[in-house]
């Protein structure tokens, strides 16, 4: 008997989606094959228009300079300029790198892209689970993905979110059609390909992610079908090995090396406290699921935590997503898998972070699919226990989520009243309207550097990478920080070594929501001041913008 024909024997033993259980409290999906014609219906397309609508609402045209987003634009820009690798998001950084080529660094455009990357993850969300989910589970996460300011605020930022997202859906969508044609008996021989070459690209998207394709490998092995799990397993090793060699004799690199001793150490912003010990990670792993699953998720659902009530909503939440799993293990591989996919990727990134660096972003990307298992699983879990009463159970949910959805959208309101006037004027002109003082003479004296120094004299910042983006991507080099052991000569000596000329001191505010002159980030300052403790012809100003905050361009006079 031929390989194809063994393979199609195996899967018809073992069906992907069990026979629906005599309850009509099942939430089963159609049986693989069943007629998915026809998605695009009056209901899914209003939801598409309230997803546009806020969105649009939403729109934030400047980036966050304090934060990472500017960072993902840069890694694309020097990859393609400066034949270096991405160092955050390779799958990112390399489709910007594309956008980039054709469009370059205008910061609307990238955020245009962002939106059409997160609008496409929308339609493919629903277009997946469409017939495989029920609709009274699935609509609500749709709405909520719609509705809620802190979802919307990714689609049009140039983090990774919404083109992981986008990437993680299409992924789950390929599996799905996988399972489906396997258990039809069709040939797989190119899919088995296909599938290990999809766990390449989404093993791309985030640090954390060459763990995914280990979902599909679970998958099998849950089902027992032993033989699948090795051949996915082979198939993904098969792609990715190669291209990790391939990375490293041609950047010297590869996408995990970077990130290991971040993950290791016990504090990311003070190495010198050591590695982790196993029973840190433990903690890690139990803070990090109270902050994300006990506070970010609730927030999501419009709802508050805090102290005690963290601990329950933790709880509860693991409850219920491990009640889904169960469920789903026989009425609905479709929801079991998104359970498996879900839990291994967040149980990876709990052990990975260190809880002091934590922001909602981490889990955002998970907040749909842990919705739908949230509300599988109460659903399903009420009608378990309270058959007589399912539909008292029904509207009792459905009443809760109405009320949540009202708290999700009021705070949207809020959060529009207060944004849109900035997009206004961002859009008519003035790109720099809605940063604070600092901030816009930081940019403004990037502006006057490219109009009136050459770009082959180095300027040394403290933020380079937003600086740099409005700014065509010119060089800024970026000093975090400044050192107590070296003497003026040894400053001056590291500065001339990579050709440093100018320098930015900024009045950059170290809390941001406070003007305070005393309260600013002070590196380059102090690293000046050490500099003309014994030269004191070293620094020149040259040019100064803002008097509030001001922001000067100093030259290095070298003895």
């Amino acid at each position: 008997m031929s390989n194809s024909k063994t393979e199609a024997t195996m899967a018809k033993a073992v069906p992907t989606v069990a026979p629906a259980p005599a309850s009509p409290a099942a939430f089963q999906a159609l049986t693989p094959g069943g007629e998915r014609k026809g998605w695009l219906t009056i209901p899914f397309v209003l939801v598409c228009l309230v997803f546009i609508f806020m969105g649009l609402l939403n729109f934030n045209a400047k980036l966050f300079l304090m934060g990472d987003d500017a960072n993902y634009i840069l890694d694309a820009y020097n990859f393609m300029h400066r034949h270096a690798y991405p160092r955050q998001s390779s799958l990112y950084g390399l489709i910007l790198a594309a956008i980039i080529f054709l469009a370059g660094t205008n910061v609307v455009m990238l955020k245009c892209f962002s939106f059409l990357f997160a609008f496409t993850g929308f339609v493919t969300l629903y277009r997946i689970c469409y017939k495989r989910v029920d609709n009274r589970i699935l609509y609500p996460v749709l709405i909520y993905s719609a509705i809620s300011s802190n979802m919307q605020f990714y689609t049009s930022s140039t983090l990774s979110e919404a083109c992981y997202m986008m990437v993680q859906y299409l992924y789950t969508g390929y599996f799905f059609y996988f399972t489906d044609r396997l258990a039809s008996g069709k040939d797989m021989r190119k899919h088995w390909i296909l599938l290990g070459f999809a766990g390449l690209v989404m093993s791309l998207g985030k640090n954390v992610a060459l763990i995914i394709p280990f979902a599909v490998v679970a998958y099998f092995l849950v089902y027992k079908q032993w033989r699948y799990a090795f051949k996915a397993l082979g198939w993904y090793l098969l792609f990715k090995v190669p291209y990790e060699v391939m990375l490293y004799f041609i950047y010297k690199n590869n996408t995990g090396s970077s990130q290991i001793e971040q993950i290791l150490v016990k504090d990311i912003y003070h190495y010198e406290a050591g590695h982790e010990s196993l029973a840190g990670f433990g903690m890690r792993l139990v803070k990090n699921a109270q902050i994300y699953l006990g506070q970010v998720t609730p927030n999501e659902l419009g709802i508050t935590t805090q102290g005690w009530t963290t601990l329950i909503a933790t709880l509860l939440v693991i409850f219920i997503v491990a009640a889904a799993m169960v469920f789903a293990y026989k009425r609905n591989r479709y929801i079991f898998f998104i359970g498996l996919y879900t839990v291994i990727l967040s149980g990876v990134t709990f052990l990975a972070l260190q809880p002091a660096v934590a922001q909602d972003r981490i889990i955002i990307v998970l907040v749909p699919y842990i919705f739908l298992l949230l509300f599988y699983g109460a659903l399903t879990l009420a009608d378990r226990f309270n058959a007589e009463h399912a539909s008292v159970n029904r509207i009792g949910f459905y009443i809760l989520l109405a009320y949540s959805g009202f708290v999700t959208l009021s705070k949207a309101s809020a959060t529009i009243q207060e944004s849109l006037p900035v997009l206004q004027e961002n859009l008519s002109g003035d790109p720099y309207y809605g940063y604070s003082q600092d901030c816009i003479n930081y940019l403004e004296m990037g502006k006057w550097i490219t109009e009136h120094i050459p770009e082959d004299q180095v300027v040394a910042v403290r933020k380079p990478n937003g600086i740099s983006v409005y700014n065509k991507g010119r060089y800024f080099l970026g000093i975090y920080s400044c050192p107590n052991d070296k003497d003026s000569d040894q400053m001056l000596a590291a500065l001339k070594e990579q050709k440093v000329i100018y320098m930015i001191l900024a009045s950059l505010r170290a809390d941001p929501n406070v003007a305070n002159p005393n309260n600013i980030i002070t590196t380059l300052h102090r690293y000046c001041a050490k500099i003309i403790e014994k030269y004191p012809q070293a620094i020149t100003i040259v040019h100064t913008i803002g008097t509030a905050e001001p922001c000067y361009l100093v030259k290095i006079n070298y003895p």
